[in-house]
């Protein structure tokens, strides 16, 4: 059963859904009647009924994903890593920079949401317990500035790739570094090395915004939405939108599976840590 604080944690991170995800118009309907169904369960609601309903909408409501349910951009080598925990940090990143472009008046709506998210829903206790550790030191309710917001996220997904460098979770083809590398934005540090962050928020705000999604592989005869193709910042290919959607709906799935802090086994952990 989801209530008290886990379900405020559950509306509010589909709210920021519903609000900064780049649906098309099947997934905004879904996403809207999905939050609506939340809203309307009264004080609780079970996993087994949230996901009889996510099932249902994706029937009715179909195609409401625009891609089948592989991993593109944040495919790992091999199935064990990557995939999940890399777009669910896509997903966080894009929805703060949405967040700006849309001038929103709470700075902290996006991290409070990731926020409630990790710590009632994510599947590994460990990365958990860390994060809201993280949020504690870093401030994260002192953020004033939805390009504070921006920043500070970036910030800490640095500082969670320095943590797990050489870890056994990390892809040996796409060791955790700290980004972005020069060679993707070769201006975000100066000649001491030392970061530029006028130029990392410019980079960070055309590498998850609108104009750098990539529909490529995707469908496209949805009936009542529309495509937007532009090109990749720097050769990059930045499947945002696929994998954001693919994200989307694994949190969706595991939001009732976490029951407490102490490590269980879950499906989206084999997918590695954060």
């Amino acid at each position: 059963m989801i209530s008290g604080e886990s379900l405020n944690a559950l509306k509010n991170y589909l709210k920021v859904i519903q609000k900064y995800f780049p649906f098309k118009a099947n997934g905004k309907a879904f996403i809207n009647e999905l939050l609506n169904h939340v809203e309307n369960s009264g004080y609780q609601i079970s996993g087994k009924d949230l996901s009889k309903r996510i099932s249902e909408l994706e029937k009715e409501l179909n195609p409401v994903y625009s891609s089948s349910l592989n991993w593109i951009g944040c495919r790992g080598s091999s199935p064990n890593y990557r995939g999940f925990t890399c777009s669910l940090w896509v997903i966080f990143h894009t929805l703060t920079v949405s967040a700006a472009d849309k001038r929103t008046a709470n700075a902290l709506e996006v991290l409070n949401a990731m926020h409630g998210y990790v710590k009632y829903f994510f599947g590994c206790a460990d990365c958990s317990e860390h994060f809201q550790a993280m949020a504690l030191e870093k401030k994260l309710t002192s953020v004033a500035e939805n390009d504070g917001a921006i920043l500070w996220l970036w910030v800490a997904h640095n500082e969670v790739n320095n943590r797990l460098a050489g870890d056994l979770t990390e892809d040996p083809q796409f060791p955790k570094k700290q980004f972005p590398v020069s060679k993707d934005c070769f201006k975000c540090r100066d000649s001491l090395g030392n970061w530029d962050l006028e130029q990392v928020l410019a980079y960070l705000k055309f590498m998850y915004g609108d104009e750098n999604i990539n529909l490529m592989g995707t469908i496209i005869h949805e009936p009542i939405a529309s495509s937007h193709v532009t090109s990749s910042y720097m050769a990059i290919v930045v499947v945002l939108y696929i994998y954001c959607v693919i994200v989307t709906i694994f949190v969706l799935r595991f939001f009732f599976n976490k029951k407490g802090y102490k490590r269980k086994t879950y499906a989206h952990d084999t997918y590695g840590k954060v």
